[in-house]
């Protein structure tokens, strides 16, 4: 029997199988990937709670305006600075409202670089910056960002195919329902199966598992990928890696929209009906820490305002493209009293006179508009 073991170790392909196989259990040891994250519940941990009395009032006033686009805009993204948007019928370029490119458009997807998804007829394409469309052969769920992957699901997990080779996928080992980019694409946050909010850094890999209440709506995820702002009825909960949670209170009833326009700010629309049945929409800024400035009010944009897109801010963070529903395209200034205009000549704005505005409540005051 022994020298029948010293025969199989002297022998080479015994010993390349015994090598391979312990490699095997070392990199199943190793691999973060492979490891099933810990599972934490959101409900047992640390919430600190924001309300409209913690934030102080401010006299400057922020303008939105209507732009002159075609109506039923359903999306917008900015290529070198240019501003471009979409409608049923194709892509303009808005500074002249001419057409770039000729295309119907079912449902339409944007980065916020000029790249897209688009369902033309019943076959969805890769619309590239440059006009071109790729076929693709997976249904996406889901762009970044930043336009250099996309998200589709099959065989009970999510992949990510990048935009210059879509025929190669890479798998993210769970199933993803709701998924977010940050800005720049390094980090990604899901929502999955098991209905757990998860945290994936730049190498792909899944930290914690976070349990977050049913119907929680997964928004935005901040650019260090660290914090994930979360939707659930009339609050919005900021939750990070390790289950720490700030919650902001809304209107009551309020739907509620965000999306991190920078490194330390979220923008949120806040969209509710008034006691009269209106549709009212209320725009703010929300750092990480969970304190808020109120910006403007959406009640001269008569649709109210479609936030079903990401928010795009241009690329020196001075506006905000708004979409009314089956309207035009608006513009928010992010510079005190000055009023957005968008035209043959780009970007520019014009100063008016401060006006007073208290800090609204639960019926907020309107900043001035134009219709």
């Amino acid at each position: 029997m022994k020298q029948k073991i010293i025969k199989l170790i002297k022998n080479k392909y015994f010993l390349v199988f015994i090598v391979v196989v312990f490699f095997i259990i070392g990199l199943f040891q190793k691999s973060p990937n492979l490891k099933k994250p810990e599972v934490i519940d959101i409900s047992k941990t640390t919430t600190t709670e924001k309300t409209y009395q913690d934030q102080p009032q401010s006299s400057k006033t922020y303008y939105i305006n209507k732009t002159d686009s075609k109506t039923a805009v359903n999306g917008y993204s900015w290529v070198n600075g240019l501003l471009i948007y979409s409608t049923p019928e194709g892509i303009f370029n808005a500074r002249t409202n001419k057409e770039m490119l000729k295309v119907p458009i079912k449902e339409i997807m944007w980065s916020r670089n000029g790249h897209a998804l688009i369902l033309n007829n019943s076959a969805w394409n890769l619309l590239k910056p440059d006009g071109s469309l790729i076929n693709l052969d997976q249904i996406p769920i889901k762009i970044s960002q930043d336009g250099q992957y996309y998200f589709h699901n099959s065989d009970n997990s999510s992949f990510i195919s990048y935009v210059n080779n879509p025929k190669e996928k890479i798998s993210l080992r769970t199933l993803l329902n709701q998924v977010v980019t940050s800005l720049d694409d390094k980090y990604i946050s899901g929502i999955n199966n098991a209905g757990n909010l998860v945290f994936i850094d730049q190498k792909l890999i899944v930290s914690n598992e976070i349990k977050v209440p049913l119907n929680s709506q997964l928004l935005s995820v901040s650019p260090n990928g660290s914090l994930a702002a979360i939707g659930l009825r009339s609050q919005l909960h900021l939750i990070d890696n390790q289950a720490k949670q700030t919650s902001l209170e809304f209107s009551k009833d309020s739907k509620i929209y965000a999306n991190w326009i920078n490194n330390s700010e979220l923008f949120v629309i806040e969209s509710y009906n008034n006691q009269l049945g209106v549709r009212i929409d209320e725009l703010w800024l929300v750092n990480n820490q969970g304190n808020r400035q109120y910006l403007a009010s959406g009640r001269g944009v008569r649709n109210g305002l479609d936030n079903t897109q990401f928010i795009f801010p241009s690329t020196d963070n001075e506006a905000i493209p708004l979409i009314e529903f089956n309207g035009q395209l608006w513009l928010l200034s992010l510079k005190p009293n000055e009023l957005p205009i968008y035209n043959n000549a780009g970007l520019s704005f014009y100063f008016l006179e401060s006006k007073s505005d208290p800090h609204p409540e639960l019926e907020n005051n309107p900043t001035e508009t134009n219709n």
